[in-house]
């Protein structure tokens, strides 16, 4: 029964992180992810273009670099709001 069960976990984790990968979309800056994440709460892209390619050469990999942005919590001014950015790239050397 518990191997049912863990199988049955690893397959919803799995999902859930090709789910999570096909949702990112290609940006050139971090801007609409920001616009985004203030209209529905988060968003997720993956850095393409020139900054990309400055931030591959600069970390010595040539993997994908993914940003998450989510709403922390509302501000006085409307429509503004504070902003959680997380990126990551794998593959970094630091120099």
């Amino acid at each position: 029964m518990y191997t049912h069960l863990i199988r049955t976990f690893a397959l919803a984790l799995a999902a859930a992180a090709l789910a999570q990968a096909a949702e990112r979309s290609a940006v050139t800056s971090i801007k609409p992810l920001l616009l985004a994440a203030i209209e529905h709460g988060e968003a997720r892209g993956k850095l393409t273009g020139e900054a990309a390619n400055f931030m591959r050469q600069r970390f010595k990999s040539s993997d994908a670099i993914e940003i998450d942005v989510k709403t922390l919590a509302p501000l006085d001014e409307p429509g503004c709001k504070r902003l959680e950015v997380s990126t990551w790239q794998e593959g970094v050397v630091e120099a």
